[in-house]
């Protein structure tokens, strides 16, 4: 189903008032639960309540289902929340959406919040903000691991075909020894190079700037800016020490070593 909405002066819905929650039945089926609190955007002074959707959303597979939540006035959660079609939590993202049914302005995008992280099954608070989601996923072929960047935040696609499965394969430390420094050198690259974003000492959202502030400190500066091939040296350097620490602090030479 297509998604199709006229941006008008819509309102940013704060995370504070939205809470999500993934649940996991005894069988493995998934399904979610979500409180909302609209009551502070004035929704309340429109003559026609606006209506209320909750979308889930994974980027990297294209899956995406929209859930009615009835309307400003009366949000009310419909009997089937089920994200079977998106057969594990990891990754899966939410969206809040307030839309307009009004003559005057039908379909009009009210009010928004996107990205919205749910509690993953058996979580009591949200965790801090990660730097990386992972998946398992069924098209890599034969690569073991792949990294995508079409959602909100990269995401690391581990082979479901390995023979440990992907989530031995992501934990176990041999393993994130070797590819580890791999992950993060290709997303700094990434950010620097391709995306060409600087460090924005305001910016607390965006994954971007959460890598770069990452890296910061562990190169013991700033990211280089780059705007012509003549500064690709000075951006290998610096994402070169960034790694180097990063490998240094987490011991993966001496865990290769003593697993080898």
């Amino acid at each position: 189903m297509p998604r199709r909405f006229n941006f008008t002066k819509r309102k940013r819905i704060r995370r504070k008032d939205i809470r999500i929650r993934i649940c996991q039945s005894t069988s493995g089926e998934l399904s979610f639960d979500a409180d909302l609190d609209l009551s502070s955007y004035g929704f309340e002074s429109l003559e026609v309540p606006p209506v209320v959707y909750v979308e889930a959303r994974r980027s990297a597979t294209s899956t995406w289902k929209r859930f009615p939540f009835g309307t400003t006035e009366k949000i009310s959660p419909p009997p089937d929340r089920s994200l079977a079609e998106f057969g594990v939590p990891n990754g899966v993202l939410f969206s809040v959406r307030v839309t307009s049914i009004s003559s005057e302005q039908p379909g009009v995008l009210l009010a928004e919040a996107d990205g919205v992280r749910p509690l993953m099954p058996g979580e009591t608070e949200l965790p801090a903000q990660p730097l990386i989601e992972h998946i398992p996923a069924k098209d890599l072929g034969s690569e073991l691991w792949r990294l995508d960047f079409s959602g909100e935040m990269p995401l690391l696609k581990i082979n479901d075909s390995v023979p440990m499965g992907p989530d031995q394969f992501l934990t176990d430390a041999t393993f994130r020894a070797l590819f580890a420094p791999a992950v993060m050198r290709q997303v700094l690259t990434r950010i620097i190079v391709i995306e060409q974003t600087g460090v924005d000492e305001d910016g607390d959202s965006d994954w971007q700037q959460r890598w770069l502030r990452f890296g910061s400190k562990l190169a013991g500066s700033n990211a280089p800016k780059y705007s012509t091939s003549d500064d690709l040296v000075d951006v290998e350097d610096w994402v070169d020490a960034a790694v180097e620490a990063f490998a240094e602090r987490a011991g993966l030479l001496r865990t290769f070593e003593s697993d080898a």
